[in-house]
């Protein structure tokens, strides 16, 4: 396979970053050898070493990323050989991890997911009315999956926002993990990482005021008087949201799948999604709540073998609710 020129490496893994990644934080690198192998690694500097200290959510957005560059290959007739993962090393002191092998191939056609890549984004505001059709549109496109359990009923749906407000406080009231949140948060345009990664103020639908009042009582030192008033839930309350979805999505997967090889697939079901002219948000605490998965999996009847990966709500965002999220430059993402 001939090499990519430069040119192309940026056009191609400028598109393959812009797959989702846990608080955005982006830790996909990437190098092109002149023999057509392509190297991935981690970038060390954004492991969430408290919300993710084992590295499985980082791993899931590795594999999303490797998905990404798949489908961007395929626009031009090329694709990507299923990665070698690379064994686990001993304590890094390099800045960077390698994490997977691979090679650019001869394809015949461009992905069918490809045009939803621009398209996708985090909806983390109040749906559109819920319509029977919209419901349906979710019912039809999870049907034939085994991975996947669609819960439409109203009074269903209240129960899972009630939850995730309760797990989602859970983890922020850990003083550790809400400072690392803090740290990828960007509330005001002037923080000179806004255009770069993290939870911008725009993607998280807050209004001038609210991300005014949220960047002064989020910040640690404000957020721990609220906790001792009682006053912090409120701050992180996500139900009304919630239950304006269509539907939620239970993302399950078997236990031993490598979290790599997941990220590829919750991409390509995200993707799907969007093809289907809906929008969704993770709810990411209930998944990762010891608490909240034990709930799920007794409540919808998730089998044992499965691991709970996330919890989606899904609906139709409002026209023109939908902001693009943060991106490194491209020039960056190359090592």
């Amino acid at each position: 396979m001939n090499p990519l020129d430069r040119q192309r490496q940026l056009e191609l893994v400028r598109e393959a970053n812009r797959a989702p990644s846990v608080h955005n934080v982006q830790p996909g690198r990437w190098r092109f050898l002149p023999d057509g192998h392509v190297l991935l690694f981690e970038d060390l500097g954004r492991h969430l070493a408290v919300a993710d200290p084992a590295g499985r959510d980082g791993r899931v957005s590795l594999g999303a990323e490797f998905e990404g560059l798949r489908i961007a290959l395929s626009r031009h007739g090329l694709g990507l050989r299923d990665p070698d993962y690379a064994p686990p090393a001993a304590p890094e002191t390099s800045p960077l991890r390698l994490v997977a092998r691979s090679a650019v191939v001869a394809g015949d056609r461009t992905d069918a997911l490809a045009p939803c890549v621009p398209l996708r984004h985090t909806y983390r505001g109040r749906f559109a009315p819920v319509d029977d059709a919209a419901v349906e549109t979710v019912r039809a496109l999870f049907e034939a999956y085994r991975d996947v359990i669609v819960i439409s009923r109203p009074s269903e749906i209240g129960e899972i926002a009630e939850v995730h407000d309760h797990c989602t406080y859970q983890f922020v009231e850990r003083a550790e993990y809400h400072a690392e949140l803090y740290r990828w948060m960007r509330f005001s345009r002037r923080d000179p990482a806004w255009h770069r990664d993290g939870l911008t103020a725009d993607c998280l639908g807050m209004s001038e005021l609210e991300r005014a009042l949220a960047g002064a009582l989020f910040h640690p030192r404000a957020f721990r008087v609220l906790r001792a008033l009682r006053l912090a839930r409120r701050l992180v309350a996500e139900a009304p949201q919630t239950r304006s979805a269509h539907a939620i999505a239970i993302f399950h997967r078997q236990r031993d799948e490598d979290a790599f090889a997941i990220g590829r697939r919750f991409y390509r079901l995200w993707l799907e999604v969007c093809r289907a002219g809906l929008s969704l948000c993770p709810m990411s605490a209930v998944a990762d709540s010891p608490e909240g998965s034990a709930w799920v999996r007794q409540r919808w009847g998730v089998p044992e073998h499965s691991a709970i990966v996330n919890v989606l709500r899904i609906g139709k965002a409002p026209a023109g609710a939908l902001r693009a999220s943060p991106r490194l430059p491209a020039e960056e993402l190359l090592v």
